[in-house]
């Protein structure tokens, strides 16, 4: 899992496989979207507000509990 920030867009992108190409991107909440490969799998998720509890139900959804521990909040100050 690779996480990055884009502070001239101020979007937040973790890349769950670094290997695959995204097939089709889906808006998943209003400043949320997930890339899914081409079986459907979550290959990213791209958060223009980032915020825990849109990862918490990604986690959940597509059965990736390691999105769960991510702490947004803390990673932009990191990097603020």
């Amino acid at each position: 899992m690779m996480i990055s920030y884009d502070n001239d867009a101020k979007a937040l992108y973790i890349a769950l496989s670094v290997d695959s190409k995204a097939a089709r991107t889906i808006e998943f909440s209003s400043q949320t979207f997930l890339d899914l490969d081409q079986k459907g799998e979550l290959i990213g998720v791209e958060m223009l507000s980032p915020n825990r509890s849109d990862l918490k139900r990604i986690a959940k959804q597509y059965h990736h509990p390691e999105l769960s521990r991510i702490h947004p909040d803390r990673f932009l100050k990191a990097v603020a």
